[in-house]
């Protein structure tokens, strides 16, 4: 796996899911959102060992859908703390949805997940993970 790239800048690596409610936007307005979102990612790439999932993909709510259907995105996050990862991460998928859709789409779900909580196919065939942070 390439380098890859994060959003933000800081100490830390975090994954940030971040779902909007749909509130009339299209599939294709959804697609282009996280199509926009990898565009932006420019800075903080990242070493081929911290990688272990893509730049930035679609996600989904884990518990349920809103009624009207959601967008959402997933990629890195660097940050020092879990709630600047938090403001970095809604920003800018707030920020591009407003771009795409010409509104402010209300929050359905957020996740934020460290990449010390993460383990790699090779990590865990070694039966080595990384390092816990510690805030």
């Amino acid at each position: 796996m390439g380098a890859m790239s994060s959003l933000g800048s800081g100490a830390a690596l975090w994954r940030v899911d971040v779902v909007l409610r749909r509130a009339g936007a299209t599939d294709r307005q959804a697609v282009e959102v996280v199509t926009r979102l990898a565009t932006d990612l420019s800075t903080g790439l990242m070493s081929d060992d911290e990688t272990i999932v893509g730049d930035v993909e679609a996600a989904a709510s884990y518990d349920m859908p809103p009624p009207e259907g959601s967008l959402g995105v997933s990629f890195w996050v660097r940050a020092d703390t879990v709630g600047a990862a938090v403001q970095v991460g809604f920003d800018a998928v707030l920020a591009a949805a407003k771009q795409v859709t010409g509104q402010t789409l209300p929050l359905w779900d957020l996740r934020v997940v460290p990449r010390s909580a993460m383990m790699t196919r090779d990590e865990f065939e070694s039966g080595s993970a990384p390092a816990p942070a510690c805030d």
